[in-house]
């Protein structure tokens, strides 16, 4: 079953997959995937990094833009192709008990691009529970390009032995 995490920036999602990987880890449950947590110039928000799983492998991803107006798509990033192939590449050969893809977002959903791996692991279900981090504006599209699933919003997400084990009973 996939399962849908929602919420707007900033509201914690990536932390709360944090804790939940080391609930899933200490539960013996296999993790596998890529997280992408902020990195902060002070107190801006100046850059994403990958991180695999379940190596810990950090990679930057994307720094914002020093430039006025946005980037490609209307972004504000500009994104590192080679951390997004090493991704890929690491999507593609992912096998475990949970796949935690942080996140399928505009560049994947609208454009083909970005974590496109994922999309395909996803639409395929080539997993045995998954967790995806959707922006709220693109859920709609989500459901409807990977079918059934249950959404649940970052306020209500609380990462501890039960939200585990709902995720692997799914």
């Amino acid at each position: 079953m996939l399962t849908i995490l929602s919420g707007a920036s900033g509201t914690g999602k990536t932390s709360k997959l944090l804790q939940l990987v080391d609930v899933a880890q200490s539960q013996g449950i296999q993790v596998v995937g890529v997280l992408c947590p902020a990195v902060f110039t002070g107190a801006q928000k100046s850059g994403i990094d990958a991180l695999l799983l379940p190596s810990g492998h950090r990679r930057p991803l994307a720094r914002r833009r020093d430039t006025a107006g946005e980037g490609e798509h209307g972004l504000c990033w500009d994104f590192e192709q080679q951390t997004m192939a090493v991704v890929n590449r690491h999507l593609h050969a992912s096998r475990g008990d949970l796949l935690l893809i942080d996140e399928v977002g505009p560049l994947e959903l609208l454009y083909a691009e970005g974590f496109a791996e994922a999309v395909r692991v996803l639409e395929k279900r080539l997993y045995v529970s998954a967790l995806a981090v959707v922006r709220p504006t693109l859920v709609v599209d989500a459901k409807r390009r990977f079918g059934r699933s249950v959404v649940i919003d970052v306020a209500q997400f609380l990462p501890g032995i039960n939200l585990l084990a709902s995720l692997m009973d799914a």
